[in-house]
């Protein structure tokens, strides 16, 4: 991983190299050369890189995402004596880090598995979450099946089977998948499914999803 900024304000690029099997960061001058001219000693291997004037300070700090759920902001002297300015809490551990454009200066961007934080630290310490719609979906999916299971579906009639058979629809499983797991037919899932639909009042597992989300009681259409 590499980066890059004119950290000791010369006018001039440096290029700092981090790699993941290592605590060191390794900056130099000229990158076709390899002319090391400072080592950064970290405390544990770095995830992600990028640099920025991150506070809107004129200065370029390097931002250095670790392991763990946060990522450390460096600067430089003029001697490129680089020191940790601060330590940001990030909400699950960092895959990768961008710089962001915010007027007429940057925000990190901080991209995990669980979402994406925006700090603009120019104007506040308080991060922009940008959750993945893909996830906000799964998420809720995952809140409406546990709903489901906590309610046992709420209807009188129920089988254990059927039951079976609707958790697993709500997993997102097809009727072979779930046939599969449980050792019966494709056909007897759908048999399962339709017969749970008709106690529950509903035509399919997208109605059912949709009932339960907006908190409607489940059970035969009188």
């Amino acid at each position: 991983m590499v980066t890059s900024g004119d950290f000791d304000l010369d006018g001039l690029q440096e290029f700092v190299i981090g790699r993941r099997d290592t605590t060191q960061l390794f900056v130099v001058s000229t990158w076709f050369e390899n002319q090391r001219r400072a080592t950064i000693e970290l405390d544990s291997s770095p995830v992600a890189l990028c640099s920025g004037d991150f506070d809107g300070d004129g200065r370029f700090e390097i931002a250095v995402a670790r392991a763990t759920a946060c990522v450390d902001l460096l600067a430089s002297d003029k001697a490129l004596n680089f020191s940790l300015t601060r330590s940001l809490s990030v909400l699950a551990p960092a895959s990768d880090l961008d710089v962001q454009a915010v007027g007429s200066h940057q925000a990190l961007v901080v991209a995990s598995m669980l979402c994406v934080q925006v700090f603009d630290l120019a104007a506040t310490n308080v991060p922009t979450i940008v959750r993945p719609p893909a996830l906000e979906a799964a998420n809720q999916l995952e809140s409406v099946r546990q709903q489901a299971i906590r309610n046992g579906f709420n209807a009188p009639g129920i089988t254990a089977r059927e039951r079976e058979v609707l958790t697993l629809a709500l997993q997102g499983m097809t009727a072979r998948q779930i046939g599969a797991r449980l050792f019966i037919a494709d056909r007897t899932v759908e048999t399962h499914l339709a017969h749970a639909y008709g106690k529950l009042g509903v035509r399919s597992r997208f109605e059912l999803i949709a009932r339960i989300s907006d908190g409607e009681k489940l059970g035969p259409v009188a």
